[in-house]
């Protein structure tokens, strides 16, 4: 039995595209990417649908080229906002799909995350770091700052990194995924911070709240305090800020509260950056991510908070291309995960 699959193209067509499953084609599910001849060109596209048997009239249609993913690209809930985004905002799936994934994905790019490493002693090193002469006192010292457990490479020079491992005197490991920091150095909230940190927490599941306060008065530590919040229940945060300006000032907040679990996706980064970002959200190595309009499709694990911070700003609604609001977006995707909205306002 010969099956056709449904395909969304990023074409400005309101419809999709049949194509043969190849014979030797694992199982297709929705959510995998394809890429697929369409007329003169080649396209990657995304699997909607189940595949469904063809009659004996196979000569209609064409086949899949490559089948890129073994598994979704994103989870089941992911496309599902865009299947609604695409009904809302009157805008064909497959370049609402294109819009939410990062170049490189859209591109036909391996969606595997790249795994840093770190560089850990093993039994020859540690005898190194006491046998080595006086004259390598160099190389004894970059040794000993690995005794404490697994470095990064950036540790040990490229040189000495060469020789340690030449020698086998050090290998290099998969880095762990990282942990936040821990939050107990926050500093004490004044009476209505306290009071407004309260009120917020009282929402159980999905709600709105509007939080209202002037630039200075203290909006960003209840952001922080929300999210350490979610953190502790095993939950990820989408922190979203309407300029790319303003990003970095606000990632690096969080950065210096929570550590390597927090993220920044903006198009000022490079593609190789938002992509990463990215699947480090979609394999919950990064647990919060702070970024502009484009950050409310990244495909959260256990989406757990929303904050959209100056909710009133213009610069939210995409104006060319699929067109979108993003906080009207972040609302729907708390809702779909049970997760509260704080929507900061000056």
């Amino acid at each position: 039995m010969i099956d056709k699959v449904a395909v969304a193209l990023p074409v400005p067509v309101s419809r999709f595209f049949d194509y043969l499953v190849p014979a030797t084609s694992p199982p297709l599910r929705a959510g995998l990417r394809v890429r697929v001849p369409f007329g003169s060109r080649s396209l990657v596209g995304m699997v909607v649908a189940a595949p469904q048997p063809v009659g004996e009239d196979t000569r209609q249609y064409k086949t899949i080229s490559e089948i890129i993913d073994t598994e979704p690209v994103a989870p089941a809930d992911w496309l599902e906002t865009l299947r609604w985004a695409a009904d809302y905002y009157q805008y064909p799936l497959g370049e609402v799909i294109a819009a939410a994934l990062p170049a490189q994905l859209r591109q036909g790019r391996a969606a595997v995350l790249p795994q840093s490493l770190s560089l850990m002693l093993t039994p020859a090193g540690h005898e190194a770091t006491m046998q080595l002469p006086a004259r390598s006192h160099r190389l004894r010292s970059a040794l000993q700052a690995l005794l404490d457990g697994p470095q990064p490479l950036s540790a040990l020079d490229a040189g000495t990194r060469r020789r340690a491992l030449t020698s086998g005197w050090i290998v290099e490991v998969r880095s762990p995924a990282p942990t936040p920091h821990s939050s107990a150095g926050a500093p004490a909230l004044t009476p209505a911070q306290n009071q407004s940190l309260e009120q917020l927490r009282e929402g159980q599941g999905f709600s709105v709240a509007l939080l209202e306060g002037v630039t200075g008065s203290g909006k960003t530590e209840l952001y922080l305090q929300l999210a350490a919040g979610a953190l502790a229940a095993g939950r990820q945060a989408l922190i979203l800020c309407p300029e790319i300006g303003l990003t970095p000032q606000l990632t690096q907040r969080f950065v210096a509260r929570f550590g390597p679990v927090v993220a920044g996706f903006h198009s000022g980064m490079g593609d190789a950056d938002r992509n990463r970002a990215w699947l480090a959200i979609r394999e919950g190595h990064a647990r919060i991510l702070v970024g502009t309009r484009s950050a409310v499709f990244a495909p959260f694990k256990a989406l757990g908070l929303v904050i959209v911070d100056e909710e009133h700003d213009a610069s939210y609604k995409q104006q060319e291309g699929f067109r979108y609001h993003a906080r009207d977006l972040a609302l729907v995707r708390a809702k779909a995960a049970g997760a509260p909205v704080v929507l900061g306002s000056a």
